[in-house]
């Protein structure tokens, strides 16, 4: 798909966030718009008289393939299946994957991808070969055009640092510049190449080449320590989105290696690892850094990488297990999203049974079996880390945990006191979902693994009988923090337990904490929800927000109970929506409050809506 030159028109589009943008692109450059992923808003800038969509708000990895065994050097590549046996395992890991070659057979894999939903950013290998140059660059032409999951394009990985250094396979500037001019004639995706800071720093007419800069920043190569790493990855970041402010910058390249030598006081582990993923997760969250992580897998065939460390780059290990209790760089995965596809799933809990509906057609689709008890509360939760929601009840004191086949998997013992609610949440940003049990003004954290009681984690905010705990994440630092609502007054916490603030809101019997991020900003938002009207409160200064708070009213329950708010993403568009259960019938209403749908899910007495916020 050719991208034609717009030179003669004066465009003044600097964002179409709609639709229309689709169609405006369609007519003003005279081809298709490649297709849009839900999961994703886009950025439409002028970029040489042509308009380019660079996508945000990406949780990308690097994917390299090669498995035990296997190396380019050696001529040993993964087969097909091997390559479709990936996909599922790092859609679990993130939104995207970027490539880095288009040739022995890695060109298949936008093809593998798309088939599991999964979004690329293919690249093409340069070197200082011309003829492989060709067929790389040829490779990914073509499979930017044929495929609609391709997020952008990458011409090259590092060629120009290569080249400057001395070190073999690189490539000049002008070179890479030349095969960048080749791929932007022929595609109508961004294009760009990756570079470590220092290049992009230095060299302005390479940013002038590319309609982003996809950045790569490794604090272990720098001799960071890892206390240091992550807020130098800020710091080079920053720097580089300052001195081209008129370029989106993405971070191509970050990581931590868990094995090898140090490099001066960086020391390669598998805890500074985990301890630099956590702390970058936060990071970019906070900031709304769109980044890929290097790398999926640690492939063994890198043993020549200095000090030792090529091997160890990886997420998960080379045989595709998890190194880390956190399973997935998706922090913003959506409350009751079971299987992993970034939307919330339509569930009701009906005496041991999860029972599940299609949102489009509104017709039962499926249902797991746990069975239950008298008092049992469901909670979904990810207990596991692995991006997707699972099963488990609270049955007074009792806290029993399921495999996604509801078969029993193990179960806790909390104390059993009366009173006692479930909330689950991550309190420390590690992508799992913590057992945490609120008593009467205390939070008490047991050990997923052994069961016991962690006095080290668990907090005293205190409390009475008639606050409700509402566990969310007011400063958007990806980890949960402590609230709770108490007869009108709204009190916020930190993570130490001790005070922050409160807000008052009005205090009328009945009221129900609805904390969520509404607006997809990556931070929850302050939600009453009284009667049918969501009241937004400004954390910031406590006020009512008018503009924000929506009417949905409160259907009459079908079995003779009180409708509740049940807010999900049920759209997968990163913001929680506003829906009611009404005990059989499921409204379903738009951002303005006004109705979408409803769905019928059977009307049986005691049925409970699965949504964000906590039951019961």
């Amino acid at each position: 798909m050719r991208r034609e030159p717009l030179e003669s028109m004066r465009l003044l589009i600097v964002a179409i966030p709609s639709l229309l943008s689709d169609f405006l692109l369609d007519r003003l450059l005279g081809v298709p718009s490649v297709a849009r992923p839900a999961s994703y808003t886009f950025t439409t800038i002028d970029v040489r008289g042509a308009v380019m969509t660079v996508p945000t708000s990406i949780v990308g990895v690097d994917y390299g393939p090669f498995r035990d065994g296997q190396s380019p050097d050696k001529g040993v590549f993964p087969s097909s299946q091997q390559l479709k046996d990936d996909m599922p395992v790092l859609k679990v890991i993130a939104d995207a994957i970027r490539t880095f070659s288009t040739t022995n057979g890695f060109e298949n894999i936008v093809g593998f991808a798309e088939q599991e939903g999964l979004n690329v950013a293919p690249g093409a290998w340069l070197s200082d070969n011309a003829t492989t140059n060709a067929l790389e660059t040829d490779n990914l032409i073509t499979v930017a055009q044929q495929h609609d999951n391709v997020l952008f394009a990458v011409v090259g990985s590092e060629a120009i640092l290569r080249f400057v250094n001395g070190f073999p396979r690189g490539l000049s500037k002008n070179a890479v510049i030349a095969q960048i001019n080749k791929v932007k004639a022929n595609v109508s995706v961004p294009v760009t190449t990756a570079e470590p800071w220092h290049i992009w720093r230095d060299n302005p007419d390479l940013v002038n080449a590319v309609d982003f800069i996809f950045l790569n920043i490794h604090p272990y190569w720098e001799k960071q320590h890892i206390d240091n790493a992550v807020s130098f990855v800020f710091a080079k970041y920053t720097e580089i989105k300052n001195k081209y402010p008129g370029k989106k910058v993405i971070i191509s390249e970050t990581g931590w290696p868990s094995g090898g030598n140090p490099n001066g006081p960086a020391q390669p582990s598998l805890a500074n690892q985990k301890k630099f993923i956590t702390e970058f997760l936060k990071l970019v969250r906070k900031e709304k850094i769109d980044f890929f992580h290097f790398a999926a897998f640690d492939e063994k065939w890198k043993v020549a990488e200095p000090n030792g460390v090529g091997p160890h780059w990886g997420f998960y290990l080379s045989d595709r297990t998890p190194k880390h209790s956190i399973m997935t760089l998706r922090l913003d995965r959506p409350a009751v999203d079971f299987d992993g596809d970034g939307v919330s799933d339509i569930a009701v809990f009906r005496s041991g049974a999860w029972l599940f509906h299609d949102f489009a057609s509104g017709a039962p689709n499926s249902g797991v079996w746990t069975g239950s008890s008298a008092g049992c509360i469901p909670v979904g939760m990810d207990y596991d880390g692995d991006g997707m929601a699972n099963f488990t009840q609270f049955c007074i004191g009792a806290w029993h945990f399921y495999n996604s086949d509801g078969s029993y998997n193990k179960g806790i013992w909390t104390g059993g006191v009366a009173g006692d609610r479930p909330v689950p949440a991550d309190y420390d940003g590690d992508g799992t979902g913590d057992v945490v049990v609120y008593r009467g003004g205390a939070w008490l954290f047991f050990n997923f693994t052994t069961g016991a009681f962690d006095a080290a984690k668990s907090r005293w905010t205190g409390g009475g009988g008639s606050c409700i705990p509402a566990p969310m994440d007011y400063d958007g630092d990806g980890s949960a923090d402590f609230t709770q609502l108490c007869n009108g007054a709204w009190h916020f916490y930190n993570s130490d337990g001790s005070y922050n603030k409160g807000i008052w809101t009005g205090g009328v019997a009945g009221d129900l904490p609805v904390p969520a991020d509404y607006d997809g900003d990556g931070t929850d938002d302050v939600v009453v929800f009284r009667g049918g009207a969501w009241l937004f409160y400004d954390f910031a200064t406590g006020a009512f927000d008018s503009t924000k708070s929506m009417w949905t009213g409160a259907p009459a329950h079908w079995t003779g109970g009180t409708s509740l708010p049940a807010p999900l993403d049920y759209d997968g568009d990163g913001a929680v929506d506003f829906t009611v259960y009404s005990g059989g019938p499921w409204h379903f209403f738009n951002s303005n409050g006004t109705y979408n749908k409803g769905i019928w899910t059977g009307g049986i007495a005691g049925d409970q809506a699965l949504s964000r916020r906590l039951l019961p």
